[in-house]
């Protein structure tokens, strides 16, 4: 099946590895789950948790600063709401003048937690939930919107962090779109993002499939589009294809009605002004809203789809710039891949040239 989403109609992001939006850390491994498929190996055997050093997370701050001109860091891991230091490393960030976002299982995330984040300015919170983690009776994902529900009221509660909902896709959980196509709808007014991560078993597609396609990623892009009544208008391309990294599409809702959809002539206009007058690519889905447009019930809501990686011939095909990119070892890795290059392959995010990154 191909897709029926012309790539050529849409901007092609142009951030890149010494010029991103977003950098990425992992200040533990720690977790209370084990999610099928996570990337860092925590549902593995044997698999031991530690916290990282702060001042070895501030100088990865530093570099991804200095190296990568990032506008946002996202925290990541394991749980970061596990990590003792947290509140120092936000400030930390937050005293270089990079917008923060947190990643996180929600399971520590409370009104009182929000709260005390807020007061530090976090900028943004990005919550995984789906209906594999087993924390409801059944892996249904009409319960599970049950949680995601509870955590928008705490944030409209308290007011003044982003916050979005991560989760995988596959070909065989289309059919949960029409589940939470409507809920995300219906909380437009809270929920800033949806990032859709297509489910990779271990990152392990032999080289010689298609790109892209342990998973149909044309019936997935088209699946979203449909059920969401979405308008692609951005994409980050593959290094060694033309096919999607990132596919993104912004929908604008007036009182929980869609008013419009972002073109890709305003995503590029968003994108290119924001780096002249700034200097730095915005992370757009975390900006702040406009207080004006919320009082007038104008909400903007930003879905992503997430093609990982596969190896090819010339090479692991990532996205070009790796927006989730981390330092590892002195060298800027994607940090979807680590747990890869911890086992000896050489990949860093500047692939064809394999340079050091420092």
């Amino acid at each position: 099946m191909t897709s029926t989403v012309d790539l050529s109609s849409l901007y092609a992001i142009p951030w890149t590895a010494d010029n991103n939006a977003n950098g990425w850390i992992e200040p533990t491994t720690h977790c209370q789950l084990k999610c099928p498929g996570c990337y860092r190996g925590l549902a593995a055997p044997g698999h031991v948790p530690e916290h990282r050093l702060l001042s070895e997370l501030i100088e990865q701050v530093d570099f991804l600063e200095k190296k990568r001109n990032v506008q946002t860091i996202s925290i990541a891991g394991g749980e970061p709401l596990m990590y003792p230091q947290l509140d120092e490393l936000i400030s930390a960030i937050k005293d270089r003048g990079i917008q923060v976002v947190i990643l996180t299982n929600g399971i520590l995330l409370d009104e009182a937690r929000l709260r005390h984040l807020k007061k530090l300015k976090l900028d943004g919170v990005l919550v995984h939930l789906d209906k594999f983690q087993g924390r409801t009776e059944s892996q249904n994902e009409s319960q599970v919107n049950g949680l995601r529900a509870e955590h928008c009221s705490v944030f409209r509660k308290v007011g003044g962090v982003q916050l979005g909902f991560i989760m995988p896709i596959s070909f065989q959980s289309l059919s949960d779109l029409n589940i939470l196509a409507p809920f995300f709808k219906e909380n437009a007014d809270v929920i800033k993002m949806i990032l859709f991560t297509v489910y990779r078993e271990g990152l392990s597609c032999p080289a010689s499939s298609y790109e892209g396609d342990c998973q149909d990623i044309d019936q997935i892009i088209d699946g979203v589009k449909a059920t969401f009544n979405l308008s692609y208008c951005a994409y980050i391309p593959k290094l060694y294809s033309d096919n999607i990294g990132w596919l993104c599409a912004t929908t604008i809702y007036h009182r929980k009605k869609t008013w419009k959809h972002l073109s890709p002539a305003m995503f590029a206009y968003l994108q290119q002004t924001h780096f002249e007058k700034r200097g730095k690519y915005p992370f757009a889905p975390f900006e702040r809203r406009s207080s004006i447009a919320l009082e007038q019930g104008v909400y903007s809501q930003t879905v992503i789809i997430v093609n990982p990686p596969v190896k090819t011939q010339k090479g692991w095909n990532l996205c070009k710039g790796c927006p989730d990119a981390m330092v590892h070892d002195g060298r800027l890795v994607p940090s979807c891949l680590l747990e890869v290059i911890k086992k000896g392959e050489d990949i860093t995010v500047y692939q064809e040239g394999k340079k050091n990154g420092v």
